[in-house]
C-alpha cells in the first residue's frame, strides 16, 4: 500500500467515523454523467483538500432538488413506488 492509498484509507475511515458520531444514514447511489463533468469533478477534488466527490454530488442534487421544490412551491411526496431506471428517451 503507498503513501496515498494509506492516506487515503485513513480519510475515509474518519469521515465514516464522523458520519456514525452524527447519525448520518447514507447509501449507494450510481448515476451516469458525461466524461467531461466526471474529469472537472475529479480535478477539483484533486485541487481542493477535504473535498470529495461525495460531497460535491451531495450538495449539487440537494440544490438541484431545492430548486425544484421552490419552483414547484412545495416539497415533493413520499414515492408511491418505484422509479424508471436506464436510459430517459
Amino acid at each position: 500500500m503507498n503513501t496515498e492509498e494509506k492516506a487515503n484509507g485513513e480519510e475515509s475511515a474518519i469521515v465514516k467515523e464522523n458520519e456514525k458520531q452524527n447519525n448520518i444514514v447514507k447509501c449507494a447511489f450510481t448515476l451516469y454523467i458525461s466524461t467531461e463533468l466526471a474529469e472537472r469533478v475529479r480535478n477539483a477534488v484533486y485541487w481542493t483538500p477535504g473535498l470529495s466527490v461525495t460531497k460535491i454530488a451531495e450538495e449539487a442534487l440537494d440544490a438541484a432538488i431545492n430548486r425544484l421544490e421552490e419552483v414547484r412551491g412545495a416539497p415533493f411526496d413520499e414515492r408511491e413506488g418505484g422509479i424508471k431506471r436506464g436510459k430517459m428517451l
